[in-house]
């Protein structure tokens, strides 16, 4: 019970906090169907930005995988639930359908890292779907950063976040397992890590 209401504080807390975000956008907005990418550190900004925009979010089936669940919830997303360790399989068999419908977004390198180190699935997805993969790189101008595998980014209250789409990728039905890794390869190292702005020290 303690638990729960500590979840229902601290959720409440980073909804009021998400509101007052100042959000910049560089590059063309995703529509259609397919798949948007975000590093799982700086995720936050990018869920938030696609709030009520009647997207798709895949989280982990974890107790932090629980949490970021309510907090889609709220903001309108349908979720999927799994990840590469638990229920792989299925997840990626309702994200294939969700790509080749709508919007879908995920994080290549969670639940549990390496960080910035992306995972195939969003790519096999997305090739599977028909969709088209959209890459971002996140900024933030002030954030706290938590002392997680991922260093997790929690933007101050009226920080402004940027938030820059990559040119869409198209991955064909018919490529193997080596072009679709070299895709992945590329479009990984695009979106790096460009953090900027004062962070604060680890919590």
């Amino acid at each position: 019970m303690k638990r729960r209401v500590l979840v229902y504080v601290g959720l409440l807390l980073l909804r009021l906090l998400a509101c007052t975000w100042r959000i910049r956008v560089v590059g063309s907005i995703p529509s259609g169907k397919g798949i948007v990418v975000v590093w799982h550190g700086v995720m936050l900004v990018v869920w938030k930005f696609f709030s009520g925009r009647g997207c798709t979010g895949v989280t982990s089936r974890s107790k932090d995988g629980d949490i970021l669940a309510h907090l889609l919830n709220y903001w309108g997303y349908d979720v999927l639930r799994g990840s590469s360790s638990q229920g792989g399989k299925e997840v990626l068999e309702s994200i294939v359908v969700s790509a080749g419908r709508g919007l879908v977004v995920m994080t290549p390198d969670g639940p549990r890292g390496p960080a910035e180190v992306a995972k195939a699935g969003a790519y096999v997805a997305v090739q599977r779907s028909g969709g088209v993969l959209y890459c971002c790189r996140v900024s933030l101008e002030r954030a706290y950063r938590l002392s997680s595998w991922d260093s997790f980014a929690i933007p101050y209250p009226f920080s402004v976040c940027t938030i820059e789409f990559l040119d869409g990728v198209c991955i064909d039905r018919d490529a193997n397992r080596d072009e679709v890794s070299a895709i992945m390869e590329l479009m990984s190292s695009k979106m790096k890590s460009n953090m900027s702005g004062s962070v604060a020290s680890r919590l």
